[in-house]
Order: structure tokens, then sequence, then C-alpha cells
């Protein structure tokens, strides 16, 4: 009995493999500011002056499977985005009494997957 052990241990040695207990590879934080603006280009309309709105961008991620292939990296991120439209006050008259600033925001939550594949140099 004790051979019969001995030999199944000495078998599942010699075909021994190491794996990896961790499936996420690297992790980590984003954090940047963004500067966004939207120009307008009307054969019709006098120019339409914007303004740039200033906004940030912060993002975590996750680089998935330790091969030496292939690896998969999920990232949460919000974004701020939009622009500032000049407009013109005028009463009941022509003359412009004062300009103001209507910010647009586009904020958005976006969740990419990408697949990063390395050559072996």
């Amino acid at each position: 009995m004790k051979k019969i052990i001995f030999l199944i241990l000495a078998v599942e040695i010699f075909f021994l493999q190491t794996a990896d207990s961790q499936l996420i590879k690297s992790y980590g934080v984003k954090v940047a500011f963004t500067s966004a603006d939207q120009k307008y280009n009307y054969t019709n309309l006098p120019d339409i002056e914007t303004k740039r709105r200033i906004g940030f961008n912060a993002a975590v991620f996750a680089e998935w499977l330790n091969m030496p292939f292939i690896s998969f990296v999920t990232q949460c991120e919000y974004a701020q985005r939009g622009m500032g439209m000049v407009f013109n006050r005028t009463e009941n008259s022509p003359d412009i009494i004062a300009t103001y600033v209507d910010y647009n925001r586009v904020d958005y939550l976006s969740i990419p997957v990408f697949v990063k594949l390395s050559l072996p140099v």
C-alpha cells in the first residue's frame, strides 16, 4: 500500500506545473484634467463664439490573466466634457446690454474592455 501511495505522489510531483493563484496581473487609478470645446461653421448665421469647459477624468483599471502573450484590461472611467456658448443679451433694442456664457455639460461613464497582445522580443 505504501508503494502505491509513493508511486502516485511521485507521478504527481513529476507532472506538477506552477500556476498563478491571482487573476489580476496589475491594477491602478488614473486621474486627469480635460479641456473640451466645440466649433460651429454655419453659412447663414454669424460666428457663434464658444468657450472651453475644464473638467476632470478619473478611472480605475485592472489587467487580467497573467499569460505570456495575452491579457485583458478592463476599466471604469468617468469623464466630463462640454462647452460654453457666448450669448449677447438685448432687451427691446438692438443694443447689446451684456454677454453671458451658457455651459452645456456632457458627463459620461464608460466601461471599456481591451485585449492586450504581447510579442516576444
